[in-house]
């Protein structure tokens, strides 16, 4: 006899694991059978493909210009994979920030193999966040500058009532059409949401299961302790990208550790800090950092806002709160 809960574990990994199997089974076919036009949309090229499905390069006639579409690969259609995919169309549907990609329209595309759902949105031309650092060479005054307008837009996810609990570099694209580029946050298909307009769409996670990337997880996520989880997680988050941003490490070394050991080692581990890596960041700049990555979410910044405050004060050479 198992709990209701984890029976629901066991059922959500074996969907995970059909979905998989498809995946393996139908990959080599996918790559040969992109579409030539989903509705209104001219098939101009595949530019992307992960779990739940491809984006691709497409041309809108009215009005004309090229955007991005993401669509459910056919074969490996879920529950748990639509409910995701619907909601991160619904959330980023509501979101209006320069720093947040924006989705323009959501429809299904009537293929052979069944409906494909579809979402269309800003198409971003630019690499992540810490490929644009490092090809352009920016200085740490740089860098921090970007990671500012990142905890802006994170911020203004959160006044809308979105957790995004996957904030990580390869989520966070920089549209490098200008100089100082400006970041754009991608992938809300696993936030959770507070505001009651929109909750019917949230995905709901079990007590104990862990949803996300690990390395950036805080304590309280990676515990799988869901009632913990608020706008601190992403703050955290934030820590640990800002962390990598500045010295191209992570602050705890899980990269090659098993989940298990990662866990464990983010819940009970002090982080490793700035200064030790590099001591021109010693002062506001590790002080910062630290505040954001501390193990206690009373001790964090208590928002988004907060953190891109005392970045900008430190870039004006002003006292920070820290």
């Amino acid at each position: 006899k198992i709990c209701t809960e984890c029976a629901a574990l066991v059922a959500d990994l074996g969907e995970n694991l059909k979905v998989a199997a498809a995946i393996q089974r139908g990959a080599h076919a996918v790559s040969h059978d992109a579409p030539t036009t989903v509705g209104p949309y001219k098939i101009l090229r595949k530019i992307g493909e992960g779990g739940m499905g491809s984006v691709y390069e497409a041309q809108q006639e009215n009005p004309r210009r090229v955007v991005a579409l993401k669509m459910i690969r056919p074969g490996v259609m879920s529950t748990s994979l639509l409910s995701r995919f619907r909601q991160e169309s619904q959330v980023l549907g509501r979101l209006r920030h320069p720093g947040i990609a924006q989705v323009y329209e959501a429809g299904t595309h009537q293929a052979g193999h069944g409906p494909q759902p579809y979402f269309v949105m800003e198409l971003i031309h630019g690499p992540p966040l810490l490929k644009f650092a490092d090809e352009r060479r920016l200085s740490t005054h740089q860098r921090l500058d970007l990671l500012a307008s990142v905890c802006d837009a994170v911020h203004h996810a959160h006044q809308h009532g979105v957790i995004h609990r996957d904030l990580k570099p390869d989520n966070i694209l920089v549209d490098d059409s200008s100089a100082a580029g400006q970041p754009k946050i991608l992938d809300f298909g696993v936030a959770r949401v507070s505001d009651p307009n929109i909750q019917q769409t949230t995905l709901h996670t079990s007590a104990g299961q862990i949803v996300g990337t690990v390395a950036y997880m805080s304590p309280e996520q990676a515990s799988g302790d869901v009632q913990e989880i608020d706008t601190r997680s992403d703050v955290y988050a934030l820590g640990v990208i800002a962390f990598q941003l500045l010295s191209g490490r992570l602050p705890h070394k899980v990269s090659m550790a098993s989940i298990a050991e990662s866990v464990r080692t983010i819940v009970h581990d002090d982080p490793t800090t700035l200064v030790s890596i590099d001591r021109s960041l010693r002062g506001d700049v590790t002080t910062i950092v630290g505040k954001a990555l501390s193990k206690e979410k009373s001790r964090r910044y208590q928002s988004a806002a907060e953190m891109a405050a005392d970045l900008g004060g430190h870039l004006k050479d002003e006292p920070i709160s820290a």
